[in-house]
């Protein structure tokens, strides 16, 4: 096949991405993607058949308009600025380039990590993949304990009638009241899977299985407690912003490098 259009891109970009694994991936009808062109379990993907080098603001779209996916990849057939590289690190965006003689290739380390553990079990995209996952998991835990406690501190000072809220913030607060034990135990369930001692042990012994599995547990529980809180817009770019904050410090750049030490030194053993 011949890539001449933006439609056939598509659909190439629809064919990479159920080649790497991914389940339920559909093109999304011309004119209504919003942002997004594919979708999938879990990802979502953005696809640009243009004639000149993709930007940064181009990719920090893509996790504008999929806040909550867990996997986002770009394709474009005219690769990427170095800035748009740099964001598409921050933001956790795998970047690919396609050819019109059909062909896809990766053009960051988190794409690279995709098509290794399409091809097979590889350490390091694990170790970073869990380690990533814990990052999010954190960031999301602490944001819901913040707004727990200014929900609770808000509900008691409307019983005790110290103000007297719009009937809007009342129904919200009542909401809140209502879901609050399950987002209490979501969160504890997110806490446990953050600290889970298996993860640092499977990762110390190489295990890729158990840092998947560690990964797994991590995102699920994530997910829970989002299917339990509400997220607008302006939280989930704050939200955003405070996950690529952490993966540009420093803590976690010195995490990072210990993991692709420990991965690199443990993949040259077994080989």
């Amino acid at each position: 096949m011949i890539v001449f259009s933006w439609q056939m891109a598509e659909e190439l970009a629809a064919a990479h991405m159920r080649n790497l694994g991914f389940e339920r991936v559909r093109r999304l009808p011309d004119g209504i993607d919003g942002g997004i062109d594919v979708t999938a379990e879990g990802a979502a993907a953005q696809v640009k058949h243009h004639a000149v080098a993709i930007g940064s603001p181009d990719v920090q779209r893509l996790r504008g308009a999929a806040p909550h996916a867990e996997a986002l990849l770009f394709y474009s057939s005219s690769g990427y600025t170095r800035a748009a590289k740099d964001a598409a690190d921050l933001a956790g965006i795998s970047l690919f380039r396609y050819t019109t003689s059909n062909e896809v290739f990766p053009e960051n380390r988190l794409a690279e990590g995709l098509v290794q553990r399409s091809e097979g079990d590889s350490l390091l995209p694990a170790i970073f993949d869990a380690m990533r996952a814990s990052a999010r998991a954190g960031i999301l835990h602490d944001w819901v304990n913040r707004t727990m406690q200014k929900n609770w501190a808000k509900s008691t000072r409307v019983t005790s009638g110290e103000i007297t809220p719009h009937m809007k913030e009342i129904d919200r607060l009542t909401a809140f009241l209502r879901t609050a034990p399950a987002v209490t135990a979501a969160m504890e369930d997110v806490a446990r899977a953050i600290t889970d001692p298996l993860r640092l042990e499977a990762i110390t012994s190489s295990d890729v299985d158990g840092i998947k599995v560690s990964a797994e547990k991590l995102r699920q529980a994530t997910e829970v407690l989002l299917s339990l809180v509400t997220i607008d817009a302006k939280a989930a770019s704050s939200l955003n912003s405070a996950l690529q904050r952490k993966l540009e410090s420093k803590d976690y750049a010195t995490l990072r490098d210990a993991g692709e030490t420990l991965g690199t030194f443990a993949e040259s053993r077994s080989s």
